[in-house]
């Protein structure tokens, strides 16, 4: 079993519609497949819902239905 872990930064100029500034994400390889775990970022939510321009949200989302089948289920 290979624990090894990597990290790798991209940058990119625009991170999307939904994301603002920074976004993230996590991947898994499994039998030489990258499957993405989860990913997350800055969005404007509460600046919208406040009006104050100086807030910042950082959320994130984990697909765990998606870990706990490759957990339990028999490597292909």
């Amino acid at each position: 079993m290979n624990n090894s872990v990597t990290i790798q930064i991209e940058k990119q100029v625009d991170p999307g519609d939904y994301y603002e500034v920074a976004q993230f994400k996590f991947y898994v390889v499994r039998n030489g497949q990258e499957i993405n775990l989860s990913d997350g970022g800055f969005v404007d939510w509460t600046q919208k819902l406040i009006s104050d321009q100086k807030q910042r949200l950082l959320i994130s989302g984990v697909g765990t239905e998606l870990i706990y089948k490759m957990k339990h289920s028999p490597e292909s």
